[in-house]
């Protein structure tokens, strides 16, 4: 079961809305800590596959609230004492969870294209060995070596 932790930090005037719409997601584990007289910290951990749905919502209110502030952790390893009905519902939540298709969320996309969208020695090594080619295409006026290195 992959895991996600979403910690908000969530200003205190407008924690009760947020809070009772947090709790109607399909959560794993929840916590909530006072930070000071203006910010609630809130640990929400979720499925990975109900992690953007979440982090929709607390976007959305980022954009129209100050003082609020959203980070996404990927949990390594989660351990809780279990109660025998708790397992029960959640190899009926794996069952439904099995038929849908299993897919990155888009915080997670862009992370991972934002991390492998620099320029590295390989790229930088073909860019230049390309434009020797090139290079050498356009002195010996020959099109086709100039159209290969392209």
């Amino acid at each position: 079961m992959s895991l996600q932790l979403i910690e908000a930090y969530v200003p205190s005037h407008c924690f009760a809305a947020i809070d009772r719409k947090v709790q109607s997601f399909d959560l794993v584990s929840y916590w909530i800590t006072k930070e000071n007289e203006q910010q609630k910290l809130m640990r929400i951990l979720v499925k990975t596959e109900n992690a953007e749905e979440i982090l929709n919502y607390l976007e959305s209110v980022t954009n129209r609230t100050e003082g609020f502030e959203v980070m996404l952790f990927s949990v390594e390893s989660y351990m809780n004492r279990k109660q025998e009905s708790q397992d029960k519902r959640d190899q009926q939540r794996a069952e439904k969870e099995a038929i849908k298709i299993q897919r990155a969320s888009r915080h997670e996309l862009y992370e991972e294209i934002g991390a492998k969208s620099g320029l590295d020695v390989a790229y930088l090594t073909f860019a230049l060995l390309a434009a020797i080619v090139v290079m050498i295409g356009l002195l010996k006026n020959s099109a086709a070596i100039a159209l290969a290195a392209w």
